[in-house]
């Protein structure tokens, strides 16, 4: 059997405040593609037939058919309805956007950082999930300027940390410093043998 040589694709998943996009970084100083779903979410809001669905449902979150990202927030992640109502209307494409980009880069190692359940990636998809108390996740989101009660409605709307870990193939603890964080990205890439 010839060994799999293709190079890493890998999710790296976790709740608001774990520091996905501080791994993200570090494995962006390795060489690897890193892709934001975050900011693929922002860009599929823009697209006009993502809007008008959005404005069918939450006309008042919709300006001259742009979205209010601030003002759809602050309605689902505090309703589970609207939430999942919001993700059948944007995951979709979301989906085919990582994956689009992803594909256009592959002789590369490829990661995504994902603030969601990485049930979209199968076969050839390493899981990665950070891990930090919610203390710590508050602080650090809290220090970034959100207001308190957005981070407390954005955490309870996410899976719970058991879930995270549930779905990982490693886990990368983030509850000490950067160098406590390299270190463990630094384990996690050497076991992939890329």
């Amino acid at each position: 059997m010839t060994p799999d040589t293709s190079p890493p694709r890998i999710v790296v998943a976790g709740g608001i405040g774990s520091g996905k996009s501080t791994v993200g970084r570090l494995l962006a100083e390795r060489g690897v593609w890193v892709i934001d779903a975050d900011r693929i979410g922002h860009e599929v809001l823009t697209d006009p037939a993502v809007a008008e669905a959005v404005e069918g449902r939450w006309p008042e979150v919709v300006v001259d058919g742009v979205v209010d990202r601030a003002r759809l927030a602050s309605i689902v992640f505090v309703d589970a309805d609207d939430l999942r109502r919001l993700e059948a209307i944007t995951h979709p494409a979301i989906r085919e956007g990582i994956l689009e980009e992803a594909a256009r880069h592959p002789g590369e190692p490829v990661a995504v950082e994902l603030p969601l359940m990485p049930e979209w990636f199968g076969v050839g998809w390493t899981v990665w999930v950070v891990d930090a108390d919610t203390d710590t996740r508050m602080e650090r989101v809290l220090a970034r300027g959100s207001a308190s009660e957005d981070v407390v409605a954005r955490m309870a709307a996410q899976p719970t940390r058991e879930l995270w870990l549930e779905a990982a193939d490693h886990v990368i603890s983030n509850d000490g410093d950067l160098v406590d964080l390299a270190s463990a990205v630094d384990k996690a890439w050497r076991s992939l043998d890329p």
